[in-house]
């Protein structure tokens, strides 16, 4: 082959390769136009618009924001409910028929009242290991939480002494909320608070019932002995023996009997069986007169078999106070008959601004109660799934936790990389506009910036093609760069007319020159 031949092949192959840079030039040229234009066109349509891009923007987030922030407090409110109301069933029994229907009735008082779902279902709980039975719970709850407001009980300290005395009483379930307006009555109209009633009742009343008495009676007289300053326990014991030794003056006749009648005034036995909180106020009025007039008072009470210290104080303060016990007795009866003393109280607490504000909020998060318990079964699906993958990756050997862990790694890193690259298109609009800008006041400065790009953006391409190649075939890829090198070199060589080794270029199994034709160049030098 001569050198014209060689000469030929190398210009056809200059000339190609020439034409191939050239074509990838003018389609990377007129790529970057069209991506140019586009970004042109995008950043205007932004700019002419921007403020509606914002307040767009701005109602999307805060109204994700608080869509999301709806739903995860709905879920919460329904899993405090369910925790809530788990205890209320523990005690009534978790198989109870009535459950549901208690459930709706508590949900009910949180809807009317300014007491939160949660102290409801405390006090429920404590009604139902009281042993308040379930259809009865809504309304021994209710009433107790107004007692907690109005008098100076807690709910839990009223549940748990008001169901006693009603226990040793004997007291219906449907006259709880009498008993609480008794107990507000006396309250309202004595020198003695709501905790002290309700505790020496407890104390006399088993006394008292004994001897017949009623509810309103027991705390009448539990009102008047510590409306004299009685000491709650001391004075309560002392009025249970008292009351324990009048009945059994009664009921052994004698002098016992006699006294009691000439103290009281009437045929003492005849009165006690009618009426024995009546008997006995008569008495102990009647003691007052005979301290008035300088008569043994002590003397008295001995010959009933009262003759210790705190009984006989408890009688004579009782005996001196004049008509506190009648008065006390009168107001009980009053409250018990009518019922509303309670009600009264607990509506005025209710018209204040604070608790309508609370009753409207529980309204809402009863709403959200109601739509958060759709979710829980999902939530409960998650944490259950989270628990056993938890436990199996406990269960798993070390290197691969590690393995498992590094991948965790990477995957965080993949998303702040994704958030990274969203953040830079904000950045890019911003550049662009630099770039425009740029264009506009330094025009040659500018077009020698786009060349550059234009050239960045072909290396780029060349370097992707490059990593493609080198993934399919990598030692192909590195002796075809060694190659290319080679070309290059030759080219210009050949392009400043020196003499160049051809044999030494183009040393491969496939290409346009043969090995002859390179052993030619050693004898025809360039």
């Amino acid at each position: 082959m001569s050198d014209r031949t060689v000469r030929a092949i190398l210009d056809a192959q200059v000339s190609g390769f020439v034409a191939g840079m050239t074509k990838a030039a003018t389609v990377a040229q007129d790529t970057g136009k069209k991506i140019t234009d586009g970004i042109d066109k995008a950043s205007k349509s932004v700019k002419a618009h921007e403020q509606e891009w914002k307040t767009v923007s701005n109602g999307m987030l805060i109204g994700g924001a608080a869509i999301a922030g709806g739903l995860a407090l709905s879920t919460k409110a329904a899993m405090d409910w369910e925790k809530a109301f788990a205890g209320v069933a523990k005690t009534v029994g978790l198989t109870d028929p009535g459950l549901k229907a208690l459930e709706g009735d508590l949900r009910g008082l949180a809807r009317e009242m300014a007491t939160s779902h949660e102290e409801i279902a405390q006090v429920a709980e404590s009604a139902g290991a009281l042993g308040v039975k379930t259809q009865d719970i809504a309304g021994f709850t209710k009433t107790m939480l107004m007692l907690g407001e109005t008098t100076n009980l807690s709910a839990d300290q009223a549940a748990t002494s008001l169901a006693q005395l009603m226990t040793i009483m004997g007291t219906a379930p449907s006259m709880v909320g009498r008993m609480g307006a008794t107990l507000v009555a006396l309250g309202n109209n004595g020198a003695s608070t709501e905790a002290q009633i309700v505790q020496l009742s407890q104390r006399i009343a088993a006394a008292g019932r004994q001897m017949g008495m009623s509810e309103s009676q027991v705390m009448g007289f539990a009102s008047a002995i510590a409306s004299t300053g009685v000491e709650v326990e001391a004075g309560g014991t002392a009025m249970s023996q008292g009351l324990i030794k009048i009945s059994a003056a009664v009921r052994e006749g004698g002098d016992g009997l006699k006294t009691l009648s000439a103290v009281a005034g009437v045929d003492f036995k005849k009165a006690f069986e009618q009426d024995a909180a009546g008997a006995t106020t008569a008495f102990i009025e009647g003691l007052g007169k005979l301290q008035k007039q300088g008569g043994d008072v002590d003397a008295v009470l001995s010959a009933i078999g009262i003759d210790g210290i705190r009984g006989a104080d408890t009688f004579k303060r009782l005996a001196l106070s004049g008509g506190l016990l009648a008065e006390q007795l009168q107001v009980a009866n009053t409250g018990m008959r009518d019922g509303t003393a309670l009600l009264d109280a607990y509506a005025a607490r209710q018209n204040t601004a604070s608790a309508k504000v609370a009753v409207a909020l529980n309204n809402v998060k009863d709403a959200g109660i109601s739509f958060g318990a759709t979710f829980l079964p999902v939530v409960a699906d998650v944490a259950n799934g989270a628990t056993n993958m938890a436990q199996s990756f406990g269960r798993l050997p070390g290197p691969m936790q590690a393995f498992i862990g590094t991948g965790a790694a990477v995957a965080a890193g993949a998303l702040l990389i994704g958030g990274g690259m969203i953040k830079a298109v904000t950045a890019g609009t911003e550049l662009y506009g630099s770039y425009v800008k740029l264009i506009a006041e330094h025009p040659k400065l500018a077009g020698s910036l786009r060349n550059a790009g234009i050239a960045a953006g072909v290396a780029a391409v060349a370097m992707i093609a490059l990593k493609v190649a080198q993934g399919a075939a990598a030692d192909e890829a590195k002796r075809q760069i060694t190659v290319t090198n080679d070309l290059a070199h030759t080219i210009a060589g050949l392009a400043s007319g020196k003499s160049v080794d051809l044999n030494k270029v183009f040393n491969f199994k496939a290409g346009v020159l043969t090995r002859k034709s390179m052993a030619l160049s050693r004898r025809w030098p360039l």
